[in-house]
Parts: C-alpha cells; sequence; structure tokens
C-alpha cells in the first residue's frame, strides 16, 4: 500500500513538472487577410496576423485617410474611402477591410465627410475610441444613432473624445493623447480652420528603408 502510494505521487509530482502545452486560438482569417493587403505579406505573420513590431508602417487609402501600424499598434488615420465598394473593383478592398483590419482607435483630422465618413460605423462594431474635436463628437453621435436605427451598429452610442473643446482658439489647446504610449508621443491642437492631430514616432521605431 505504501509502495503504491509513493508511485502515485511520484505521477502527480511528474505530471506536475510537465510542460503545459497551449494551443492559442488561430487568428481571424479575415483579419490576416486584411492586414497583408493593407501593410504588406512581408509585414504580417501569417499565423497570428500581427504586424511587425520593429517597425511604423503607413498605407494610404483614399483622400486624406491612412491606415498605421506603429510597432505593431493598428490605428487609423481619417477612415472615409473614396469609392466605398461592397466587392474590390476599381480598389483592391472594400470598406469592410477597415473593420477586418482591427484598428484600436482612429483619429479624425475634422468632420467632413471626406475625412469622417465610416468612423461611428467601425467605432461602434468594433468599440474602439475616437479622437477629434468635441463638433466632430457631436457629428459622430448622431452618426451612431442614425446607424443603430437603420440596424448597422450595435451601439447607439460611440467612445468619441473630445481633443479640443468647442468653439476653442486655435493653437490655445496643446493636447496630449497617450492612446499609443510606449511607441509614439500623439500632441493634438486645433490650427485654423481645423482640428489636426500631429504624431511623433521615436526616431528609434524608424529605419533607413522605404516607407510604406
Amino acid at each position: 500500500m505504501k509502495k503504491q502510494a509513493i508511485v502515485r505521487i511520484g505521477m502527480l509530482i511528474l505530471t506536475a513538472l510537465l510542460p503545459i502545452q497551449v494551443h492559442a486560438k488561430p487568428a481571424d482569417p479575415d483579419l490576416i487577410r486584411a492586414r497583408t493587403l493593407i501593410f504588406g505579406v512581408d509585414n504580417v505573420d501569417q499565423k497570428t496576423g500581427e504586424v511587425d513590431s520593429s517597425k511604423v508602417i503607413v498605407t494610404w487609402i483614399t483622400n486624406a485617410s491612412y491606415a498605421a501600424s506603429v510597432k505593431g499598434r493598428i490605428v487609423l488615420l481619417d477612415t472615409y474611402v473614396d469609392r466605398a465598394e461592397t466587392v474590390p473593383g476599381r480598389a483592391p478592398f472594400v470598406i469592410e477591410d477597415l473593420l477586418s483590419l482591427r484598428p484600436e482607435a482612429i483619429f479624425l483630422g475634422h468632420g467632413h465627410f471626406d475625412h469622417a465618413d465610416n468612423a461611428a460605423w467601425l467605432a461602434g462594431n468594433l468599440g474602439i475610441p475616437i479622437y477629434a474635436s468635441a463638433e466632430t463628437c457631436a457629428a459622430m453621435q448622431v452618426d451612431a444613432q442614425q446607424l443603430f436605427a437603420a440596424g448597422h451598429s450595435p451601439v447607439s452610442q460611440v467612445d468619441c473624445r473630445d481633443v479640443t473643446s468647442a468653439g476653442s482658439t486655435p493653437g490655445s489647446e496643446i493636447v496630449k493623447i497617450t492612446q499609443l504610449q510606449g511607441v509614439a508621443c500623439i500632441t493634438a491642437f486645433r490650427p485654423t480652420p481645423r482640428c489636426c492631430l500631429h504624431h511623433r514616432v521615436p526616431s528609434s521605431a524608424l529605419d533607413d528603408g522605404p516607407r510604406g
């Protein structure tokens, strides 16, 4: 009996010491496809969908809209897509690709349609913040309510964070945004006549190669 007990205890100890194999959940294939399309196959891990954390990659979408990977952190700079289509045609991507891209935040220069269109839809469906002026945030809430009523968004309000207060004097408010703290410093202010966002990435994150 004592020997059997010792054997059982030994087996328990051995089992506890064995490495535990954790099977990571495979990445969403739509995420991998969208990130590969936007940032290039050489920069995206085809198993996890993670973007190269040693680089800063900025890809022009259309008009004034860009997708950026700042050391692996994905954000959108404006969200308008010119001639948005539901299937690839005149452009190699569709508006749903921005959803599949899974950005963590949206930064809007101002609230005109050719900059801010799709922002409330993306933020509402992904649950991510929008950074914009108070006036633009007010417009985003109106968009969110309309999208919710039409069944295109699960929420009637979005997380839109005022960067500058309504009607503030240009240049009077200089705001530090911490969304990408640790990889990029973001300073926001209202110039004449619209609110813009200026981004400064640590020089160590940049290389001498071509920019995306």
